[in-house]
């Protein structure tokens, strides 16, 4: 008999209602969960319509999340009585932590018993060397243990849109016009990675811009880490 996955359809619907019902509880849920979360394939929809509106600074309600998931071609797939059926769901947002944790949790489940199938499927094999079996198995476990978590990321097209944006942006600036010009690159809710072949300066830069906010008036809390 077929075992279905760890999951919870109620309870991803009442995340994606809490979301739909209040930006606040829309930015917690965002943080906290990734598109594969969520098991079922409307569900994955309707989250990632949710999240292009944040990210463009739209407050996702049943219109905006419609409109985009028109524009995406996936409205019919979804369908706009099914949205207000999700809204309609819950009463309040207010446990919208609670239930993406519970989401979050599921999708732990199902990646782990994927990953424990994959290193099964590999052993009945018995094609591998131990050595590099045992070193796969590693990682497929550890990976699965992991369990990544928020949002998704922004693609470059996507940041380059933003920073064509006309109104500016609240951020960090640190004196070097290819970072705050024409819009400050540290912002808040973004990850700048700074790469480059060894030996160009990217440690010193790292540490030129964070000495900069650290020496401001008043100074801005600074934290760096090292492999080195």
């Amino acid at each position: 008999m077929e075992r279905i996955p760890p999951h919870s359809p109620d309870v991803e619907v009442a995340v994606l209602g809490a979301m739909l019902q209040d930006e606040a509880a829309a930015t917690v849920a965002a943080s906290s969960l990734a598109l594969q979360d969520f098991y079922q394939d409307r569900h994955q929809l309707i989250f990632q319509a949710a999240l292009r509106c944040l990210n463009r600074g739209i407050r996702p309600d049943i219109q905006t999340l419609g409109e985009e998931l028109r524009r995406q071609g996936k409205l019919q797939e979804v369908g706009t009585v099914t949205l207000v059926q999700i809204v309609e769901a819950i009463p309040t947002a207010a446990n919208v932590a609670y239930h993406a944790r519970i989401v979050r949790e599921k999708a732990e489940r199902r990646g782990i018993i994927q990953a424990a199938e994959r290193i099964a499927a590999a052993g009945y094999r018995d094609q591998e060397p131990m050595d590099e079996y045992r070193a796969q198995a590693e990682a497929m476990l550890f990976q699965a243990l992991q369990g990544g978590q928020g949002a998704d990321i922004l693609t470059p097209s996507e940041v380059a849109a933003s920073l064509d944006r006309e109104e500016r942006f609240p951020g960090l600036t640190v004196g070097l016009p290819l970072w705050d010009e024409p819009f400050p690159l540290l912002t808040e809710g973004r990850l700048v990675v700074l790469a480059g072949r060894p030996g160009i300066g990217k440690t010193a830069m790292a540490c030129a811009v964070l000495s900069r906010q650290g020496l401001a008036r008043p100074p801005i809390p600074t934290y760096f880490i090292s492999c080195e």
